[in-house]
Formats: structure tokens, C-alpha cells, sequence
């Protein structure tokens, strides 16, 4: 039998060393680092599948969903719940308006301080 060169520490973990310390290739070595391989990759696997299974999530940065002009035509002809906000500044406001806007500068909706119904229908312009 041949004795190593140096001490091995206890500390030490060879997780993929298939040659046991006096040299020699030591199968449960193999067998061990193959199962340990395998646990790893069926972990990896499981979180990929879940995480593709939830459900996706709105981004912060994704589009808001428009509206043409002719559908909010449309919708304020019909007279349904549909607030219409303009979020320019009062002097463009007092200018140039659609008939039943109202004013609430963008500052304000950045910041929070007006709130909105959440059972209407709200179009920006």
C-alpha cells in the first residue's frame, strides 16, 4: 500500500475525486460523486420547471393598454363609466380639452396624491 505524500485534512471534501488517498480508483467515491451530480441537477430542473409554471407576472416597465380615439368616442357617446384625465399642464388644459376631462397634472398622479376609483374605466391623455 502507498502511503501518501502529505496528510489529507478531514476538512477536505472531494466531491468529484474518484481516487482514494493511497491512489487507487475507489468505486464508492464514483458512486457517491454520480448521486451527488444527479441530486444537483434534479434540484436545478425542479426550480426551472416551477418557475416557468407560475404565473407570469406584470412587469414594472410593461405598456399600459391603449385606447383609440374612436373607441373613447365611442364609449363617451354610450355614456358608460369612463373617467377621462388630461395630465398636461393647466395651460394646455384651459386651451384645448375633450369635453368631460378633467385636469390632474402628472406630478400629482407621480406622486400619489389622487387617488382613482377602481370600478371605472380611467384614459390619460
Amino acid at each position: 500500500m502507498k502511503t501518501p505524500h502529505c496528510t489529507p485534512k478531514i476538512s477536505h471534501f472531494y466531491l468529484f475525486h474518484n481516487v482514494s488517498y493511497d491512489g487507487t480508483f475507489n468505486p464508492s467515491y464514483f458512486f457517491f460523486s454520480f448521486v451527488w451530480l444527479l441530486l444537483l441537477l434534479s434540484n436545478f430542473i425542479i426550480i426551472s420547471i416551477s418557475q416557468a409554471v407560475e404565473s407570469p407576472k406584470k412587469s414594472f416597465f410593461e405598456a399600459p393598454p391603449r385606447i383609440t380615439l374612436e373607441e373613447l368616442k365611442g364609449k363617451l357617446d354610450q355614456k358608460a363609466d369612463v373617467i377621462v384625465v388630461d395630465v398636461r399642464g393647466n395651460l394646455s388644459f384651459e386651451q384645448e380639452r375633450i369635453k368631460s376631462a378633467i385636469s390632474i397634472p402628472l406630478e400629482e398622479i407621480e406622486e400619489g396624491k389622487r387617488e382613482f376609483p377602481k370600478d371605472k374605466e380611467i384614459v390619460f391623455y
